[in-house]
């Protein structure tokens, strides 16, 4: 009953990349060509309602070969502790806050490399016929560089500074201006509106992007009762993690830590036991939110 839903969203996805003209058709050539596959996911609200169906086209970075069709990879992301800090320093400055993600972020990636993909599925032009990439393509080993490559010019061209502490934290003072920046989600803040619609403005010059409700930020919740007041949770993700590992049942305790051993504390886990995938899903909340839960986990 999806499938008409699903078919407008690969139509979509490739109407984009025709728009920021990622690849030419070319013969193929003898060589490394690139496979890729369709990605599907629904975009929920926070209430669970659908909000659109999103197709994307990834390149299999794994059909990549280094010195090839790949070289450099390394790209920085904001760290969570600076995150944090900036959303203490908003509440206690009372700055405004604006929160943005660039469409098709990678798509602005220029590629130094030569590479050679497949055509699409459901959308291919012959079996002698390649992609030549001209752009950076999600699923690309590169494609992350390229793009904060991009961006990070982009942001030095508007005046803004690098931070020295974080090289995702970009920021001026007058007007007080501070971006953090994490892959394709970004996040404004300023003393006025103002200025942060000044810089939205300078951004949907260069690229298609959309302002997001400054509810969720890299899945964690964002409250602002009062201007002066932020808190940051999990609550839905934690609600996630409990029901996969059949502890929404669990009664709470006040430290995540027991002061008592148990006896059968050094047996051996069976073999069917989640525990990898247990610990990294709470890794994720030590990090960003629950960093009571840091030296437990």
């Amino acid at each position: 009953s999806d499938g008409a839903s699903w078919w407008h969203a690969m139509k979509e996805e490739i109407q984009s990349l025709e728009k920021n003209q990622v690849w030419d058709l070319v013969d193929r050539p003898s060589g490394n060509i690139v496979t890729n596959k369709w990605v599907f996911k629904i975009k929920r609200r926070p209430n669970g309602e659908i909000e659109r169906y999103k197709a994307r086209l990834v390149a299999r970075g794994f059909s990549q070969v280094y010195g090839i069709d790949y070289l450099e990879t390394y790209a920085p992301v904001a760290n969570m502790v600076s995150v944090r800090m900036l959303f203490g320093y908003a509440a206690k400055e009372r700055l405004e806050i604006a929160q943005f993600d660039i469409k098709t972020a990678f798509l602005y990636g220029d590629l130094d490399e030569t590479v050679y993909m497949e055509q699409p599925e459901g959308f291919s032009e012959g079996k002698d016929k390649v992609c030549r990439l001209k752009r950076s393509l999600y699923g690309l080993k590169q494609s992350p560089r390229q793009w904060n490559i991009k961006f990070t010019t982009f942001l030095k061209e508007m005046n803004l500074k690098v931070s020295d502490n974080d090289n995702c934290i970009f920021y001026r003072l007058e007007p007080l201006t501070i971006i953090a920046i994490y892959v394709d989600d970004g996040i404004v803040f300023a003393k006025s509106q103002d200025d942060i619609q000044e810089v939205i403005t300078k951004m949907r010059d260069r690229f298609e992007m959309h302002l997001v409700e400054p509810g969720t930020f890299l899945g964690f919740q964002i409250t602002r009762n009062k201007p002066d007041e932020i808190s940051l949770h999990q609550a839905n993700y934690i609600t996630t993690i409990l029901k996969r590992f059949n502890m929404e049942e669990s009664k709470s305790t006040p430290s995540p830590v027991s002061l008592t051993k148990a006896s059968d504390d050094s047996k051996l886990l069976d073999s069917n036991v989640p525990y990898r995938e247990a610990i990294g899903s709470l890794m994720y909340a030590a990090v960003t939110t629950r960093i009571d839960i840091a030296y437990a986990v």
